[in-house]
């Protein structure tokens, strides 16, 4: 896990091993999505307790886990990827355990973003993703209503319907995607 696509690939990767152990019932695919569900969450914890940014950051690791602490870049669709992989596996293998930790890295990605006014560095400049384009705005969306669906706070709901001010209804309707 140490390229700037890792979190993309991974989440990408998890939602066909889901898929594919749903098929096979291998158990070396459901371990496999085990492996890459686990290296993430140690990416997540590492995060969280060595980097300045805290709790729901989640940067490219361009220099693995040694200098994790030492990124400060990622973008909208390294977390949508993930976070897609992620929920599906949550809701389709994920034990007792790692359904708890899984909400609480669900929760902490959307209140980082809230917290940090859905902005991060990329390039060397500020890129206010909410603002940026449709697919920021779609997986803020889409994050906003699983925080909701984890934890019903207003928060939640008040982000969504900011984002969805933004052009939202040219994404999803309040009865369902388009």
């Amino acid at each position: 896990m140490n390229f700037e696509n890792c979190h993309q690939c991974s989440g990408k990767y998890i939602d066909g091993l889901v898929d594919k152990y749903a098929v096979t019932k291998d158990p070396k695919d459901l371990a496999n999505a085990k492996r890459i569900v686990d290296a993430t969450i140690e990416v997540w914890e590492t995060v969280t307790k060595t980097h300045i940014y805290g709790k729901g950051w989640m940067p490219k690791p361009y220099a693995g886990m040694n200098e994790i602490s030492e990124m400060y870049e990622s973008s909208v669709d390294q977390y949508a990827d993930i976070t897609l992989g992620l929920e599906k596996y949550y809701h389709e293998l994920a034990t007792p355990e790692e359904r708890v930790v899984l909400a609480e890295m669900f929760l902490s990605f959307a209140d980082w973003w809230i917290d940090h006014n859905y902005t991060t560095g990329y390039e060397g400049m500020t890129v206010w993703w909410d603002r940026v384009h449709t697919l920021a705005q779609a997986y803020f969306l889409y994050l906003f209503e699983l925080a909701y669906s984890l934890a019903p706070r207003k928060k939640y709901r008040d982000a969504f319907d900011y984002i969805f001010s933004l052009g939202g209804d040219k994404l999803v309707s309040r009865e369902g995607a388009y």
